[in-house]
């Protein structure tokens, strides 16, 4: 599907027109999106240490196992949560 979208996103780029995608929710309330182009700009310093850890791809998510590296991950600005506050015994 994002290979579809990235296509048609280039049609209308090259017809200097805009994208709308109409999404419809259970409620048959429309909302619609404007689809653009971007480029990610910035800049993050990546700082390897002590801190390499195994990790398990699960589908959209990734479960780092390792309680003191999943810590540093989210105090240098990564996002997510602890799911498993029993098993690491976080407070």
């Amino acid at each position: 599907m994002l290979s579809q979208l990235r296509m048609h996103l280039e049609t209308v780029e090259n017809l200097k027109k805009r994208l709308v995608l109409a999404i419809v929710d259970e409620e048959s309330d429309i909302t619609y999106y404007e689809v653009k182009k971007t480029i990610p700009t910035g800049t993050y310093e990546l700082r390897l240490g002590k801190n390499l850890s195994t990790a398990s791809l699960l589908e959209d998510r990734v479960m780092v196992w390792d309680k003191d590296v999943s810590l540093a991950l989210q105090e240098d600005g990564f996002f997510g949560k602890p799911v498993m506050k029993d098993i690491f015994n976080y407070h």
